[in-house]
């Protein structure tokens, strides 16, 4: 049995709203260093749109290495903190999560979902229309961060 995921809430995060308990699918993960700490990015879909300007918190990555989120993971964001990073670029941290259904369960992919890509006036919370981006922008634009 498929769980739905909460259509619009990558939007919504991505333009600085602030959607109750989302439900969203793991589209991949990355180990990311150059702080000193090591980071986790995710990459998460609502089934419309996926984005991968999310942090998950140091406390969760256990979640992570022990298999228990995954590529196709969906889980519930139950807390969260979303922040403008140098003045334009709009970051989520996962802070609490709720595993849903394991990759296997779930089946693979939930939808088609296209890059979500925040335009300067988002990242302030002003609205706008979501933009997409061709396959490979996205990580000009991650590796800034």
């Amino acid at each position: 049995m498929r769980v739905e995921l909460t259509q619009g809430a990558i939007s919504a995060l991505g333009n600085g709203r602030e959607p109750r308990d989302p439900i969203l699918q793991c589209l991949g993960t990355k180990f990311v260093t150059g702080s000193g700490v090591p980071r986790l990015r995710l990459d998460l879909s609502d089934g419309i749109h996926s984005f991968a300007i999310v942090m998950l918190g140091t406390h969760l990555h256990h979640l992570v290495t022990d298999g228990s989120l995954q590529q196709h993971t969906v889980f519930k964001l139950k807390q969260y903190h979303s922040a403008v990073l140098q003045g334009l670029k709009r970051i989520v941290v996962c802070l609490d999560i709720e595993i849903l259904q394991s990759a296997e369960e779930a089946g693979g992919k939930i939808g088609e979902p296209v890059r979500f890509a925040v335009s300067q006036n988002a990242a302030y919370g002003h609205e706008t229309l979501p933009l997409t981006t061709r396959p490979g922008v996205e990580d000009l634009y991650l590796d800034a961060v």
